[in-house]
């Protein structure tokens, strides 16, 4: 156990100094972003936005996931599960393109749109095994360093061109530019070397196909269904109103999308190794989620509370229909990124089957929604305050089948304790009186993270000294 909480911290260091240095990146690119572009332009970019992310969704790690998850990996194997790998990344780039054929997404975006649209999904689906080895490999301080200089040099491309060329159009060829070096790099760190030794039965390789194929559906379900908001907001509101929502989604899904990787790079590759040499990963498992409920919850909390201050200052010009979504995106986000972190604890026990099943029953539900909502035309507002109450059930339910499923271990029975349901009312309480009382934003939220400290140091004293020393559990 105390090697698990030696590799698990290791990796959570090096993951957390990558996420500060992109995080400041990410958010000046979505400053510029968002007082560049009206929101209509902001509308078209989204279009490339969720053709990129449904990338990143399905093909990394895609068939490559059982690499990571069993710690095998042979040249035979590696060909089988490239192949396959192939295939699911020819067919997003027709089925994509013939979207683009097929409606008049094309009419509302530049042709060099559409090809990095589907240039994207070729070099996130090609490069996705680069990564993977490096990830089964722990090789955890090339790929912060790759991902630094990748995301430096979109940032620089961006601020040069932007004065130049369209701005839609250098965003875009920003997001393919960065995925280009990272994977171009990544490949120079693993070059020269076999993608695996292992001796792996016809049997395994059967089994891990099996397995990638699952979490590739897995993953392209939880991308579908995750997209029944905009859907809706296309059909129902149109592309003026999906640029400020899609804006706020991305801010207020980043704290989500920087903090759960930190503890999803970790937990994978560290809880399925312990299970494959049947250790007991109870504590490592309770001890993380402990940390990571802590994290985010004061994150997301503190967000909810100043963010209108927040967005006045970024986003003086459309301040007002972006406080707006605020207001209901900041808590959809938040029970998402706990249904993300739940779905890579399971992950990691190999229940991809599990998650498949959930994904598609997710799926069903979503898109009854979207044929409600169209036949009774509802509003937008309506749909908001659905979006929170959806997002809140599905994280209770999610924690349930969680419980269910390792009740044999007392995993999700002890993660709530006393003294923990303290802190979270005391956290709550206090930066709610520091907004209410200290008028000045620097002060009033300088005040609300003294009072956390204080908090944590006298309820949670040895979890702050290890978060000080950088470590999770």
């Amino acid at each position: 156990m105390v090697e698990n909480k030696i590799s698990f911290n290791w990796i959570f260091r090096w993951q957390l100094l990558s996420t500060i240095y992109i995080s400041l990146i990410q958010l000046i690119t979505l400053i510029l972003l968002g007082r560049l572009l009206p929101l209509k332009e902001l509308g078209a970019y989204a279009i490339f936005s969720i053709v990129f992310r449904f990338a990143l969704y399905s093909l990394d790690p895609g068939m490559f996931f059982s690499m990571i998850q069993q710690h095998l990996s042979s040249q035979q194997l590696f060909r089988r599960l490239m192949a396959r790998q192939w295939f699911y990344m020819v067919i997003s780039v027709f089925v994509f393109g013939l979207i683009w054929l097929l409606t008049d997404m094309s009419r509302n975006t530049g042709s060099v749109i559409i090809v990095n649209s589907l240039l994207i999904i070729i070099i996130i689906g090609a490069g996705a095994s680069v990564q993977s080895q490096m990830v089964r490999d722990f090789r955890q301080r090339e790929i912060v360093l790759v991902q630094m200089i990748a995301y430096t040099v979109e940032l620089i491309f961006v601020v040069m061109a932007v004065a130049y060329f369209d701005a839609v159009m250098v965003f875009s060829c920003g997001v393919v530019l960065r995925f280009i070096l990272f994977y171009g790099i990544s490949w120079f760190f693993i070059s020269g070397k076999s993608s695996g030794t292992d001796e792996v039965s016809l049997e395994g390789m059967q089994k891990m196909e099996r397995s990638g194929h699952y979490n590739i559906w897995s993953q392209i379900l939880s991308f579908v269904q995750g997209q029944y908001d905009t859907v809706i907001i296309v059909g129902l509101f149109g592309l003026s109103t999906l640029g400020g929502y899609i804006l706020m989604t991305e801010i207020s899904y980043m704290i989500f999308a920087k903090i759960n990787p930190l503890f999803n790079r970790a937990i994978i590759p560290v809880i399925s190794k312990a299970l494959l040499r049947s250790e007991n990963v109870d504590e490592l498992t309770r001890e993380s989620l402990r940390s990571f409920l802590y994290i985010i919850f004061t994150l997301y909390w503190l967000f909810w509370m100043y963010r209108t201050e927040v967005i006045q200052f970024a986003y003086p010009d459309k301040s007002a229909d972006l406080i707006y979504y605020a207001t209901f995106l900041i808590p959809v986000a938040f029970a998402r990124s706990i249904n993300n972190i739940l779905v890579s604890y399971l992950l990691s026990l190999g229940e991809t089957r599990r998650i498949f099943i959930w994904n598609i029953a997710i799926l069903i539900i979503n898109y009854l929604v979207i044929i409600l909502f169209y036949l009774f035309k509802g509003s937008l507002e309506s749909f908001l305050w659905f979006g929170i109450g959806y997002g809140l059930i599905s994280a209770i339910t999610l924690w349930l089948l969680f419980a269910r499923l390792l009740k044999g271990h007392h995993i999700a029975t002890g993660i709530f304790h006393f003294r923990q349901v303290c802190s979270f009312a005391l956290i709550a309480l206090s930066v709610w009186m520091s907004h209410l009382v200290i008028a000045n934003f620097v002060l009033s939220l300088c005040s609300s993270l003294l009072l956390i400290l204080l908090i944590l140091y006298f309820l949670e004293r040895q979890r702050l000294v290890n978060w000080l020393k950088l470590s999770m559990v």
